[in-house]
């Protein structure tokens, strides 16, 4: 089970336990998502949430808020993500190959393909009431 904790000794253990924080760390709300050209808010494939959290994977939020923990590969050069072999459900095939732009501070776009569907998203970069607050998931104590 995940553990969601604020303290500052998880934050000083992650930060000795972790490498630098992987790009576009943090939580991602979509803002605007289309698939195949249609509006995938309701889309039951659409996505709600894009939680970066450490490198080499991500964890995906669908409109009816399944989540789903998923590998990430990431080639910064290109500026291209691929997410595959998701958690809990395997569903064979399934992947995500996707071009990244940042047009603007906190502002994600993702264009491309999910299981062979169009995806467009403008995710926007969530901001917690208070910056103290880290949302650490401390899966080393429990």
């Amino acid at each position: 089970s995940m553990i969601v904790t604020s303290t500052i000794g998880s934050i000083k253990r992650y930060k000795r336990q972790h490498a630098p924080p992987p790009p576009f760390y943090g939580a991602w709300s979509a803002e605007e998502i289309t698939l195949d050209g249609k509006d995938g808010l309701l889309d039951p494939d659409g996505w709600r949430q894009v939680v970066f959290q450490k490198a080499g994977s991500v964890t995906i939020e669908l409109t009816p808020g399944a989540r789903r923990a998923c590998a990430l590969a990431l080639d910064q050069a290109a500026k291209k993500m691929t997410i595959e072999q998701c958690e809990p459900q395997k569903l064979p095939g399934w992947r995500a190959e996707l071009s990244y732009a940042e047009p603007e501070a906190d502002v994600l776009v993702l264009e491309g393909t999910v299981n062979g569907r169009q995806l467009r998203a403008k995710m926007r970069k969530m901001k917690f009431a208070e910056k103290k607050f880290h949302w650490i998931v401390d899966l080393e104590d429990h």
